[in-house]
């Protein structure tokens, strides 16, 4: 046996290379090599169980001999035999493990072994200490490293949607999660959306929710909400309730608020970690949250700023085409394709609210080609009266989620849905045109969260629409007096150039009919009609090809209307749909109108001083027709025409 001076000797060295070990088998190899010189064994094992300052560890060797390490949980005996002493290592009173030795046979521990083992003892739990905090100084560099190079590659992404995909991939690799995503919030809704692309999740199927707000117990303002917080158990946790639905439950679920320029722009969702989330993964998660948040700040301004531009160089075509052309049918039709291809939507359409025939028309219109067209006409009431007063106030409806909004309640079964719109938003354009345009946009392969500045394009596009409308309703009026002074030259012309009834009331009824475009115009004639007279025969006509003639017919000369006030002989008579009253005319009026399918009526009489000398009838079948001021005026001039050259024709005769 060594004398006390080596084993002094022996326990020094261990002393001088323990001081300086950064590994556990650095330890073991130093113990190997001088702890026989102080205490003679033939195997000892070292075992570090527990502790959160130190390492778990376990290793076996023999004097002089290799170090074998061996996971912590084999079974090793630690009670103490005949030649066998364990020595338990305390690290500020806490059994962290031990040191046992089997001893030489024949080796009787004594009081000054006790001791060195004792020192030895307290050596071994220093020296891991040291280790350990080596291990996490190093750790903690290479993830400070880590995180400031994921910071950087965030930065490099300049596209919110890539961002997006890789702050989730980044995400989850950082904390060992299956899936991850991330989400924006919207404080003044105080809503969250799952920005897609997730990793390793479909964040589009978790759309927007909302965090439990309120002061009891586990619930959270999460819109204020600095510090990541997590559950192993999210779908018994309250604070994450709105997020777990059918179609996302994860197993354990962290969250990490992404915070820039002192305001949450979003959170960091990490799922299904097979270990489970803890204090150590959510200082992790953040922090690269902040980076991830300014990088995605940085990215959605520049975005903003690009669509702005884009918008704005948008509104300047469609400004441009508003302004070189005087027809709403080729302005319109250039304007919801530009619209739609621009705006990425799925349909685009212009729908005109007829509010005299309650009928709401879709005319012109922009669809992707896997979407169905939504031209035709709806009846107005099917949209209720709700949506309707919001729009004659001028609002926009700007719809994000179709099947939960009160607003599309009324119509959503049957009309949205059979049509699959999931978002839509109708922008009211502001005319006093009897036919009310709306412009009408949709998303339906996907639900659209409509933004501010995306509302207040639309209203501006909207208002450059209506000012072509104005334009057009300018040059249609234009046209239309040009048209209107032409028809009562002709009909004059026609008039002067003959003293032959015939030849007067043949030339009018069909320079009438042809200039207003009305499916029938004609003429009773000639007079005068006395009090006396009911009814005359129809003598001259225009018809159009496949509608009924008259011809022959008599034609009651008087309107004994069954309802409303009798006008006074000098005023047309305009009747825009029979069909909706037809007590407006008499009895046998009405009897004839539904003989002759007519629908819409104008009927104005042809008077000399004070005698009805004929009696002009426009008619429009099938279909009503609201008769303009711009239509009951020249036909007016064509009767006073008409009746000036009968009166000279019956001198004549």
């Amino acid at each position: 046996m060594a004398g006390l001076t080596d084993r002094l000797s022996g326990a020094c060295a261990i002393a001088t290379d323990l001081s300086g070990v950064r590994t556990t088998s650095a330890i073991c190899a130093s113990l190997a090599t001088h702890l026989h010189q102080t205490i003679p064994y033939t195997r000892a094992w070292l075992v570090v169980t527990e502790g959160e300052d130190v390492l778990e560890f376990g290793a076996t060797w023999s004097p002089d001999g290799p170090v074998e390490e061996y996971p912590v949980t084999e079974h090793f005996d630690e009670r103490a035999r005949a030649n066998r002493i364990v020595r338990r290592l305390l690290l500020h009173d806490r059994d962290i493990g031990f040191l046992a030795l089997e001893l030489d046979p024949g080796f009787e521990l004594d009081p000054i072994t006790d001791q060195l083992l004792t020192s030895m003892g307290a050596l071994v739990v220093t020296a891991l200490g040291s280790v350990s905090r080596h291990d996490e100084g190093e750790r903690r560099r290479k993830e400070l490293t880590e995180i400031i190079e994921i910071g950087r590659s965030f930065a490099a992404v300049t596209n919110a949607r890539d961002l997006c995909r890789a702050i989730a991939e980044r995400a989850a690799r950082l904390v060992g999660a299956e899936s991850c995503f991330v989400a924006t919030s919207h404080p003044r809704r105080n809503t969250v959306t799952a920005e897609p692309p997730g990793f390793g999740v479909r964040s589009e199927e978790i759309g927007e929710f909302r965090f439990p707000v309120d002061s009891s117990e586990g619930g959270i303002d999460a819109l204020r909400w600095l510090e990541p917080f997590y559950s192993n158990s999210p779908e018994s946790d309250i604070r994450f309730s709105s997020v777990i639905t059918d179609a996302y439950r994860p197993l354990n679920l962290l969250c990490a608020p992404m915070r820039a320029k002192g305001e949450t722009v979003g959170f960091l969702f990490a799922a299904d970690r097979p270990a489970g989330f803890d204090h150590k993964t959510a200082r992790l998660l953040g922090a690269i949250a902040p980076q991830a948040a300014a990088a995605l700040s940085n990215a959605q301004l520049l975005e903003a700023a690009e669509s702005r531009a884009q918008r704005e160089a948008l509104l300047n075509r469609i400004t441009t085409s508003v302004r070189e052309s005087l027809e709403i049918d080729a302005v319109l039709p250039n304007t919801v394709r530009l619209l739609g291809e621009s705006l990425e939507l799925d349909r685009c359409f212009v729908a005109f609210v007829d509010r005299t025939r309650r009928i709401v028309s879709v005319i012109h219109e922009f669809h992707v080609p896997e979407v169905a067209s939504t031209v035709g006409e709806f009846p107005m009431a099917s949209y209720g009266t709700a949506l309707v007063n919001i729009l004659e106030r001028g609002e926009i409806v700007a719809v994000n989620e179709a099947d939960r909004d009160e607003r599309t309640e009324p119509f959503y079964e049957k009309i949205l849905k059979p049509l699959g719109v999931r978002s839509l938003m109708y922008v009211p354009v502001p005319t006093e045109h009897r036919l009310w345009p709306v412009l009408g946009f949709s998303q339906v392969r996907r639900t659209r969260q409509w933004t501010d500045e995306e509302i207040e394009f639309a209203r501006a596009v909207a208002n450059q629409v209506a000012v072509a409308m104005r334009q057009a309703q300018l040059y249609d009026r234009e046209r239309s007096e040009a048209r209107n002074r032409a028809l009562l030259n002709r009909i004059n012309r026609a008039v002067r150039a003959s003293l032959d009834v015939d030849t007067i009331l043949e030339t009018t009824v069909e320079e009438l009919g042809t200039a207003l475009q009305v499916d029938r115009c004609f003429v009773l004639a000639p007079g005068p009609f006395t009090a006396t007279v009911e009814s005359a025969t129809v003598r001259f006509e225009f018809c159009k090809p496949g509608i009924a003639s008259v011809m022959g017919l008599k034609v009651p000369v008087r309107n004994r209307a069954r309802e409303g006030p009798v006008g006074m002989i000098e005023e047309p008579l305009a009747i825009s749909d029979i069909a909706e009253n037809p007590r407006l005319v008499s009895s046998r009026k009405a009897q004839l109108l539904t003989l002759t399918e007519t629908r819409a009526m104008l009927s104005v009489r042809a008077i000399y001083g004070d005698q009805v000398l004929a009696i002009l009838e426009l008619n429009q079948c099938f279909e009503a027709r609201v008769w303009t001021r711009d239509e009951i005026d020249p036909v007016g001039g064509g009767a006073a025409q008409t009746a000036s050259g009968l009166h000279n024709a019956i001198l004549f005769r």
